[in-house]
């Protein structure tokens, strides 16, 4: 049996293990591979991440509940707080602080990236999702960090990354982006104003040592707040509730309802990343990836979704060139 089949047997137990929320027994198998030999690196990169991964995918295929998947990320952060007491970093210079923006709901992915740094020689610490504007402004002036590392899964989190690229602008901090929630190789991250993109931690450490050596660049802004996002912004509630409406016209149960309520403001998170930013995909992949994921319920909420690309059009169309 080859080294993949061996970490892809590990990472099917893995799975079921979290799964099944069996805390110290997925605990243990992390250490179990740590003791034969596999570097802690890469247990984080070749099982913890892509189970992570595996987990988001059922949920969108409908066969994992949101309970489980957040059981099974809490599971999976504790395997990693165990590796890293397993095997202690030794990180050195000036910190990098790592961060999820505001309305960012994913922070396993930054907690994993500071712990990847932090093996890899790099002083990083991860502060979670940032609370506010006036919270980073406070961050930064007394921690001082070379580099302010976002973490963004969620393209709908776009404009908070705007936000706390100008407050760490104004306190000449660079600013690393990374995750998918920047589009297919950074796509949208010059938008929102941030330094560098990168795909891969080695990618960040590198860019990092390479700053180090020749000074750090000049810091970008986020672009001006277009006016149709302003108006979306200020009608943000009305257009969820309409768009919610049209979806809710028939007999829906109140499990489906609250679910299609959800939808309709992850509409308007998506509508204001795509005004924010400028590229009017955003929205049309966002809305489109919201519809396959309610194809997978039953099949009332399947006939519903069918409708929801029309509706959010209808709405955000009218709000977005509104007064």
């Amino acid at each position: 049996m080859g080294a993949d089949d061996v970490v892809r047997e590990y990472r099917d137990l893995y799975l079921d293990l979290a799964g099944h929320v069996r805390v110290d027994a997925a605990v243990e198998l992390c250490l179990d591979m740590l003791d034969k030999g596999m570097g802690p690196e890469d247990i984080t990169l070749r099982l913890l991440q892509p189970a992570q991964h595996e987990v988001g995918q059922r949920w969108a295929l409908g066969s994992w509940s949101v309970a489980q998947e957040h059981a099974v990320s809490a599971v999976t952060d504790t395997a990693l707080a165990a590796l890293s007491a397993a095997v202690p970093a030794r990180p050195r210079g000036e910190p990098v602080v790592v961060a999820c923006p505001q309305t960012e709901w994913h922070g396993l992915a930054a907690r994993m990236v500071t712990q990847l740094l932090r093996w890899r020689g790099v002083a990083a610490d991860h502060v979670g999702t940032l609370a506010s504007d006036s919270a980073l402004e406070e961050l930064l002036t007394e921690r001082r960090p070379r580099a302010l590392a976002l973490s963004c899964t969620m393209t709908s989190a776009l404009p908070s990354v705007a936000r706390a690229v100008d407050v760490a602008t104004h306190h000449g901090t660079a600013v690393l982006g990374g995750g998918l929630g920047f589009g297919p190789e950074g796509r949208y991250a010059r938008a929102v104003g941030v330094t560098a993109w990168d795909k891969h931690v080695s990618q960040v450490t590198h860019r990092l040592a390479r700053w180090d050596d020749t000074g750090y660049p000049d810091h970008q802004h986020a672009a001006p707040e277009p006016i149709a996002y302003r108006r979306l912004l200020r009608h943000r509630r009305d257009v969820a509730e309409e768009i919610a409406d049209r979806l809710l016209e028939g007999e829906v149960d109140p499990e489906g309802a609250e679910i299609l309520r959800d939808a309709a403001e992850q509409v308007v998170a998506l509508a204001l990343a795509a005004a924010r930013t400028g590229h009017a995909s955003i929205l049309d992949e966002g809305v489109g990836e919201l519809v396959a994921v309610l194809s997978k319920r039953p099949e009332a909420m399947s006939a519903i979704a069918v409708r929801l690309p029309a509706a959010a059009h209808t709405v955000v169309d009218r709000y977005r060139g509104g007064p």
